[in-house]
């Protein structure tokens, strides 16, 4: 499965100014336990590409989808095959009672924080260059698409949410730096799309075509 988010945005100061995209592009496993035209949707990540952020670009340990709760959702189909899917969370980083509800932590000492990468520092780490920034994540993700034999396509809504916790950028402090540059940008707009091609199951018995 494959989702793509791209957001448009301009300086907050220039309402006239030329706009920039950004794109960030999931892929991830997708299994699929269906129930006549019900199913349970369970998403796991296995590789992020995010964009670039100040001329460099962000990248996690894959390790830590694997360790994280996978995202559950269910979903249902209509009579004419459109899909629609209730919401599901990813939390990278904290244990969550409430996974969609809970405020993330904001400091390195909470509780509730799970060293996903087993680096000694709190939360998950994102690698900026040579720089390290430990933050904690919580995505929340739904789809709204048409089915066919062959895929599952439309169109995702997908909501990021994140703290920093801290970093090891010296003379900056990530946290203000972020907050900083959130405020002197003005987003425009955003989209989502995810694209769900048909895998069979590795013990499916072959079909006659093949």
């Amino acid at each position: 499965m494959q989702i793509v988010s791209t957001v448009a945005s301009r300086p907050a100061d220039e309402p006239e100014g030329e706009l920039t995209y950004a794109t960030t592009k999931i892929e991830a496993a997708l299994d699929i336990a269906q129930t006549g035209r019900d199913a349970q949707l369970t998403l796991r990540p296995t590789e992020v590409t995010m964009p670039e952020l100040e001329g460099r670009t962000p990248e996690v340990d894959p390790v830590l989808f694997e360790r994280a709760d996978p995202a559950e959702l269910t979903a249902s189909l209509d009579v004419e095959d459109w899909l629609k899917s209730s919401e599901g969370v990813l939390v990278l980083g904290a244990a969550l009672t409430d996974p969609a509800g809970d405020a993330l932590p904001i400091e390195d000492d909470d509780p509730r924080l799970v060293d996903l990468d087993e680096d000694g520092r709190p939360g998950v780490t994102i690698r900026l260059g040579g720089f390290r920034i430990y933050a904690v994540v919580r995505v929340l993700v739904s789809f709204d698409g048409a089915a066919t034999k062959e895929e599952v396509a439309g169109t995702a809504t997908l909501t990021l949410d994140f703290e920093v916790l801290g970093d090891d950028i010296p003379f900056v402090t990530a946290r203000a730096r972020i907050e900083d540059a959130a405020s002197e940008t003005e987003v425009i707009e955003s989209s989502a799309t995810f694209r769900l091609i048909r895998v069979p199951a590795p013990d499916a018995p072959p079909s006659e075509e093949q």
